[in-house]
């Protein structure tokens, strides 16, 4: 454990902790000396990195939380905040893919799916989270977006339009809590090895979808300039930097770990 990390005896929370990247989030900040609290909607999910974290000589916490709930969330973060006394940062990292579905085809049930866990998942955690880091008059909140919000792919409205919700939702709140000393910024990966993006694939296969997704993740490096897709790694390291006190004065900003797939 790097004990003198910016990270360093600070109390982080991670929700979508059992997936890829929030696997390696909630690792990432654990071996920087951080206390971690996993949020997911099962704690038998999270057992294991539990233990895995345990095992590194850091404190850990699991929470069973639905983000698209509030009175979860609310009930999420007083337990959090209960163990170890308050909360330092928020990495808002669940997630939900979209079926195969063209937006003429597109159920409402389907659309209110993705963009509850997504965008008013953030929303909910940010809020309650917010009030806890306003009053401390410290802290940052990390939402992971996408480069699906700046990128439109067929068959993927619901889940495009929802990055794009979080990356305004951040701009918003950036502005709101800097007065209170609160960062808020986005990482928006691009494509990524992850179970998301391995179900999105198999997806592609049995479908007319776009062909740049269909087949394997060797079919994403042409178009990547760096000629490799990203590690959950890669995406951790940027959320610890923008957590850290090395980002100091970088707040609303949207870090896009894509290996120049989308420039600009």
């Amino acid at each position: 454990m790097v004990r003198d990390d910016p990270a360093a005896g600070r109390v982080a929370m991670v929700t979508g902790a059992a997936g890829g990247i929030g696997r390696a989030i909630a690792l990432g900040l654990a071996a920087a000396g951080s206390t971690v609290v996993l949020v997911g909607r099962s704690r038998d999910g999270l057992a294991g990195l539990a233990t895995q974290i345990e095992a590194r000589g850091a404190a850990v916490l699991r929470v069973t939380c639905d983000v698209a709930d509030e009175a979860s969330v609310r009930s999420a973060v007083a337990t959090a905040i209960g163990q170890f006394g308050r909360l330092d940062v928020l990495v808002n990292c669940a997630g939900a893919r979209q079926t195969d579905s063209a937006l003429v085809d597109l159920p409402v049930a389907e659309w209110d799916r993705v963009l509850a866990v997504n965008l008013t998942g953030t929303m909910l955690m940010s809020k309650h989270v917010a009030r806890h880091l306003m009053a401390r008059r410290s802290g940052s909140i990390v939402n992971i977006a996408s480069i699906a919000a700046s990128m439109p792919r067929s068959h993927r409205a619901a889940y495009g339009v929802s990055k794009a919700g979080v990356r305004q939702l951040t701009k918003v709140m950036a502005l709101e809590l800097s007065a209170y000393g609160v960062r808020v910024n986005t990482v928006s990966p691009g494509a990524t090895e992850s179970p998301m993006l391995e179900a999105s694939i198999s997806m592609a296969r049995q479908s007319s979808v776009d062909a740049r997704v269909r087949g394997d993740l060797a079919l994403f490096r042409p178009r990547i300039p760096l000629g490799r897709v990203a590690t959950p790694e890669d995406v951790a390291a940027a959320v610890l930097f923008l957590a850290s006190d090395a980002a100091r004065h970088i707040t609303g900003h949207d870090l896009r770990v894509n290996g120049g797939e989308a420039m600009g």
